[in-house]
């Protein structure tokens, strides 16, 4: 059963939970159209790293680590590691 959070969740945020009970799958839009290779290939680069990030996490830590941010104000050193490390 869906979340009452989930529920009230907007379809046009960056992060899009929503087809998560029905498709088993979330919508990641951060990137605005453009040219600049460089900037695409640091973006890409950013998504291997979250995705490198999500398949050795398991659900548990990653909320672990979530509201350990939260709690820290340590944004700036977790993107650090997760982009240089991917954990």
């Amino acid at each position: 059963m869906q979340s009452k959070k989930l529920q009230k969740w907007q379809k046009y945020t960056g992060l899009n939970l929503l087809p998560l009970w029905h498709l088993g799958t979330i919508e990641f839009r951060h990137m605005e159209g453009h040219n600049d290779l460089k900037r695409i290939l640091d973006w890409l680069n950013l998504i291997g790293c979250l995705f490198a990030y999500a398949g050795k996490t398991t659900l548990k830590e990653a909320k672990e680590h979530i509201i350990n941010l939260n709690a820290t104000s340590e944004y700036k050193n977790a993107l650090d590691r997760l982009i240089v490390t991917g954990k």
